[in-house]
């Protein structure tokens, strides 16, 4: 992770902790006075209300409310001293760790002085600009299929796929079509689209489905994503799902959405 990207999570979290908070803080009036002790009878638990001064009160059956209250009141100040405590540790975090990363020095640098230094690490460019270059033979077209070219003069195979090739150039999210990737038990397979993930680099596969109100390719669409499922790449982790119907066509609005919530909001 980046060092902006650490930071960033961190004051998220913060964020998160001080909600919580302010939430546990509202409900401190309602709450009982006194503890909740917990003793053993041949293997039945007895509950017992406890004060300050020693006292205690055995809790019937009939008053067992008494004693959720009294335990989730023991939950929730616990659950307030370690949120104490982990803002304390993420504070001082902050106060310690260096607003540079060593692998951020170069790319701080300027344009003129980073052209005469090799950097110790390749920089996410770097690695990015190679992951493109690498070379790779996808699927042909048949002669019959329809030219559909996207912004950086790629041939895709329907309008659809252009919308969403286009718009992964636009957001800048490195991408290679139909790339083929093995998959056990199957042989080989081509993704609609190979996602270079903005922030972690790893892989992820992006499959449109464009037929679905058509039932024997439900059917195909199903066994593909078993296929992917069987490989250990789940949707919702290294496989994003997009379709479309006749009557509802993909959504350039919603697919905005899904790219955000699976490449862009995980940055921080």
């Amino acid at each position: 992770m980046r060092q902006n990207s650490m930071k960033e999570h961190f004051m998220e979290r913060i964020k998160e902790l001080q909600q919580i908070r302010r939430s546990l803080n509202r409900k401190n009036g309602d709450r009982p006075k006194g503890r909740l002790r917990i003793t053993h009878k041949r293997g039945k638990p007895m509950y017992y209300h406890e004060w300050k001064n020693g006292k205690s009160k055995y809790i019937r059956k009939g008053d067992i409310e008494l004693a959720r209250q009294l335990a989730q009141k023991d939950y929730e100040e616990k659950v307030l001293n370690a949120v104490k405590q982990e803002m304390m540790a993420i504070e001082k975090y902050m106060k310690l760790t260096p607003g540079t990363s060593a692998e951020s020095v170069y790319e701080e640098m300027n344009q003129d002085r980073r052209k005469l230094i090799r950097p110790i690490r390749p920089t996410r460019e770097d690695r990015v600009n190679q992951w493109l270059s690498e070379p790779y033979e996808g699927k042909p077209f048949r002669e019959d299929a329809p030219p559909f070219y996207t912004n950086r003069g790629e041939r895709v195979r329907s309008k659809s796929e252009l919308i969403i090739a286009n718009l992964l150039d636009r957001l800048g999210i490195a991408y290679k079509y139909e790339a083929p990737l093995f998959l056990e038990g199957y042989g080989v397979v081509y993704p609609d689209f190979t996602i270079l993930h903005p922030v972690t680099l790893e892989e992820i596969y992006l499959e449109h489905f464009g037929m679905m109100d058509d039932p024997e390719y439900v059917q195909k669409a199903l066994k593909k994503i078993n296929l992917y499922e069987l490989n250990g790449i789940f949707p919702g982790k290294r496989l994003i799902l997009t379709h479309e119907t006749l009557n509802e066509p993909l959504d350039s609005k919603l697919l905005i959405k899904i790219l955000e919530a699976y490449l862009m909001e995980s940055q921080s």
